[in-house]
C-alpha cells in the first residue's frame, strides 16, 4: 500500500489467502438493523427466532447519521452510536450462546484514525457489501481474485442492507414480492453497469429474482463490471443544503401555504437575486409524491391538512442561512397574521 502525502491512498495491493478451507456449505445472514433508528428487540426476535443464524448485520450508520457522528467527532466527542451499549446488552448473550457474529458500524471512526472503535485496523463508515463479502471468503472458502463471486457477494451485502425495505415491513408490500426487490435492487445506484463497492465493481443489469416460497427467493446474475476503475469515488464540496417545514389546516390550508411559498421565495429574492431557482417546493398531504411543482388542482378544495416543505442546495453557507431564516422568521409572522385575519372578518 502506497500512502501520499495527505494520507491519500494511491496504490492497494490485495494480498491472497493462503491455505484456506470451505467452512460451510451455507451461510446465513440476517439484518438486525438498517439505519440507526432501528429497534434493538427486532435484532432480538431475529436472533430467537432463525436458530441457524450465523451473522447478524446492525447497519446504523448511514448517509445522514456519518454526518451527525462527523459533528460529534470535531467537537471532541467519540463519534459512536450512543445506543451501542444497550444494542449490546441486549444481543450479546444470546449470539454468545449460539455462535452468531455480529457486524455492525456503531463505532463511527475518521479514515485518518488509526482504528475504529470496533474494528482493529479497520475503518467503520458507511456498511456497504464489504463486511458480508468477508463472511463469505471466510466461511465458503471464496478468494479475494474471484471476481465472479465477489460480485456475488457484494449483491447480496446491498440487498441485506435494505433492512425490512427489502421485506416489505415498512411498505406492507408481501414478502417476496418480486417487484419490491427489484426497486431496492436500484436503490442509491448511480450506473447498474458499473455500481462501485469496495471490493468489486458489479454489474447488476442482468440480475433477476425467482420466487421460491412466499418467504423465499433467490437472487442471481451479478457480475464483475467491464470498467475496471470509477470514474470517481466522491464529489466534494456540492454546497450546503437549507430546508424547512410548516403545516396548515383547516379553511383554504393549500392557498395559504402557496402563499407563504410565494413570500419565502420573494424574501430570498429581494436579499440574493436568482437564488430561487435552487429552492424546491411541493405540500405533502397535496403533490409531494408528483414530479411538478404547486399548481392548483381540484383536489385543493378537499384537502384540509397539509404541510408545506421547502428545501434548497445553494453554492454559499450563508445563502442557506439566509433561506433558514427567512423561512422560520418571518413565516410564523406570516401565519399569525393570516390567522387574526381570518378570524376579524
Amino acid at each position: 500500500m502506497e500512502i501520499h502525502e495527505g494520507g491519500v491512498i494511491r496504490n492497494c495491493v490485495i494480498k491472497l489467502r493462503e491455505g484456506y478451507k470451505k467452512r460451510r456449505d451455507k451461510v446465513y445472514v440476517g439484518c438486525g438493523a438498517g439505519f440507526g433508528g432501528y429497534r434493538p428487540l427486532a435484532a432480538l426476535k431475529l436472533l430467537q427466532r432463525v436458530k441457524e443464524l450465523n451473522y447478524i448485520m446492525l447497519k446504523c450508520l448511514t448517509e445522514h447519521t456519518l454526518a451527525e457522528r462527523y459533528q460529534v467527532m470535531v467537537s471532541g466527542g467519540d463519534g459512536n452510536d450512543s445506543r451501542i451499549s444497550d444494542w449490546m446488552r441486549l444481543l450479546l448473550p444470546l449470539a454468545v450462546e449460539r455462535g452468531t457474529c455480529i457486524i455492525t458500524n456503531m463505532g463511527a471512526s475518521s479514515a485518518s484514525h488509526e482504528k475504529s472503535f470496533l474494528m482493529e485496523g479497520g475503518i467503520s463508515t458507511y456498511l456497504g457489501a464489504a463486511p458480508i463479502v468477508e463472511c463469505l471468503i471466510y466461511e465458503l472458502g471464496w478468494n479475494w481474485n474471484n471476481l465472479e463471486q465477489l460480485a456475488q457477494g457484494s449483491l447480496a451485502g446491498h440487498l441485506l442492507e435494505c433492512g425490512c425495505q427489502l421485506m416489505g415491513g415498512i411498505l406492507h408490500a408481501p414478502r417476496g414480492q418480486v417487484s419490491r426487490h427489484y426497486q431496492q435492487l436500484l436503490y442509491e445506484i448511480g450506473n447498474p453497469g458499473a455500481y462501485v463497492t469496495p471490493d468489486v465493481i458489479i454489474d447488476i443489469r442482468d440480475v433477476s429474482f425467482y420466487p421460491l416460497s412466499s418467504c423465499k427467493v433467490l437472487c442471481a446474475g451479478a457480475k464483475p463490471s467491464a470498467v475496471s476503475v470509477p470514474d470517481k469515488l466522491l464529489l466534494l464540496d456540492i454546497g450546503w443544503k437549507g430546508w424547512g417545514e410548516i403545516s396548515y389546516g383547516g379553511f383554504e390550508c393549500v392557498k395559504r401555504a402557496k402563499i407563504a411559498e410565494f413570500l419565502v421565495r420573494s424574501w430570498m429574492e429581494e436579499v440574493i437575486p436568482d437564488v430561487s431557482s435552487h429552492v424546491v417546493s411541493y405540500i405533502v398531504g397535496l403533490d409531494s409524491l408528483k414530479a411538478s411543482g404547486l399548481s392548483d388542482t381540484a383536489s385543493c378544495q378537499m384537502v384540509s391538512d397539509i404541510r408545506l416543505r421547502m428545501y434548497g442546495l445553494f453554492k454559499l453557507k450563508e445563502h442557506a442561512v439566509q433561506f433558514y431564516y427567512r423561512f422560520y422568521c418571518f413565516i410564523y409572522k406570516w401565519t399569525s397574521w393570516w390567522w387574526w385575519y381570518q378570524n376579524s372578518y
